[in-house]
């Protein structure tokens, strides 16, 4: 349905309406011939005889219809689409003549959401349900559980055959579970970086020191930050210290202030 721009005391008509389009046309011609014929020389718009006599208006468009130049697959596309909404039509007038649908007859809201549904569920067939017994649906559960178990080992042999190897730059700290597998000592070097508040915002935080210690374990490196965090006890200021394995996985791993005087 189109909408319908009406004010107060001024009907607009239909918005995007054909005659409002003609109506705009229209108003154009007249406008370059009240206009641009005014100017001095002949208008481009106007045909004149040979006695300067005006004939009438030059056409905007081609000289050809769209007839006469559309091809046969569109003029057969055009055809078509016109048979299929023609026999659309001729569809919902049957199923709603066979719902004893009257034109006459003026119908409430809810009358016609009750056709409305009726046409929907006659022009679109809805498929047929299946209904398993038993055996059927705990064969299915048996095949669903095999095909799991199949992808699973599929996974992981590929996993197995191409492990991932870690990137360089930043990366995400350990996960719990990998913290609770012991982890093999391995004498490698970590960066230390402690962080303070700054004094004009208390949310933001800068690397007041940074520097190296060697350890063998992520805990050892975690101990030796405790350490370096004792020194700051005192200091309001001091937020925490974050861990860089180099050597390592290159994870990044940050221990509050809190964590590391209570350790």
């Amino acid at each position: 349905m189109k909408k319908i721009l009406a004010k107060k005391n001024k009907r607009t008509g239909i918005k995007n309406h054909k005659s409002n389009k003609n109506k705009f046309r229209r108003s154009y011609k007249a406008y370059q011939i009240m206009t641009v014929s005014k100017k001095p020389g002949p208008s481009g718009i106007i045909k004149y005889d040979e006695n300067g006599k005006v004939i009438g208006f030059v056409k905007w468009a081609g000289n050809k219809k769209q007839s006469e130049y559309t091809t046969k697959v569109a003029k057969d596309a055009m055809n078509e689409n016109k048979s299929i909404k023609q026999s659309k039509k001729e569809l919902i007038k049957n199923i709603l003549m066979k719902a004893g649908y009257d034109p006459t007859i003026r119908y409430t809201r809810k009358e016609k959401k009750h056709f409305t549904r009726i046409v929907k569920n006659n022009m679109f067939t809805k498929p047929k349900g299946v209904t398993l017994t038993t055996e059927q649906i705990k064969e299915k559960i048996k095949a669903d559980k095999l095909a799991k178990k199949s992808m699973q080992a599929k996974f992981d042999e590929s996993v197995r055959n191409n492990p991932l190897t870690p990137k360089k730059g930043k990366q995400m700290a350990p996960s719990a579970a990998e913290l609770s597998v012991k982890e093999k000592p391995n004498k490698r070097n970590f960066q230390y970086a402690i962080q303070r508040k700054c004094s004009d915002n208390d949310m933001k935080v800068y690397d007041f020191a940074t520097g190296n210690f060697e350890a063998s374990t992520r805990d050892e490196a975690k101990n030796k930050a405790a350490k370096l965090a004792k020194k700051y006890k005192k200091d309001t200021s001091f937020t925490g210290v974050t861990v860089k394995d180099i050597e390592g996985d290159n994870s990044i791993t940050y221990y509050s202030r809190n964590k590391l005087l209570a350790a």
